[in-house]
């Protein structure tokens, strides 16, 4: 049970972090994205070869990869959570994959649509492709995780 409330909170927490900021207005989630570019950027040029405007120019040219990234990995967060809670209600395999694909589909529908009215957003259907194979990803993941878990319990026991 208590592993359920977990799951849950999990589930939600991550729902909630990706509406947090597909609410940013579009000028501060480039700024969220641009810096965490620079960031990046500034740890791995230990020798200091690039300069500021450098820096700055390598974020912009590199922003659309990090944001298609970021929606990416978040939903195939969101994935393989689902998924792991589905688990805990008896739904296994590929029917667990997909109902957990399914939900996060219709996540991001939601989240589109909710973007759409936030200042200088936009929905995007490339975004809803993006997130359901970082979901598809996710599932495939737990579902890789949970059959090894099950494999390694059931010779164990044995």
């Amino acid at each position: 049970m208590i592993k359920k409330i977990i799951l849950w909170i999990l589930v939600i927490t991550c729902m909630g972090t990706i509406f947090f900021f597909s609410s940013q207005v579009a000028e501060d989630s480039d700024k969220t994205s641009e810096g965490f570019i620079i960031n990046i950027v500034r740890l791995v040029d230990i020798r200091e070869a690039f300069s500021q405007t450098e820096v700055e120019e390598i974020a912009i040219t590199l922003n659309a990869v990090v944001r298609t990234g970021a929606h990416f990995t978040i939903y195939a967060v969101l994935g393989f959570l689902i998924a792991m809670l589905l688990d805990e209600y008896q739904i296994y395999g590929v029917r667990m994959v997909l109902y957990s694909v399914l939900w996060a589909f219709l996540y991001a529908c939601t989240d589109e649509f909710h973007q759409s009215f936030v200042p200088g957003r936009s929905a995007q259907l490339s975004d809803i492709i993006t997130d359901t194979l970082g979901a598809l990803c996710g599932g495939i993941f737990a579902l890789l995780i949970l059959t090894i878990i099950k494999k390694c319990k059931k010779n164990h026991t044995v």
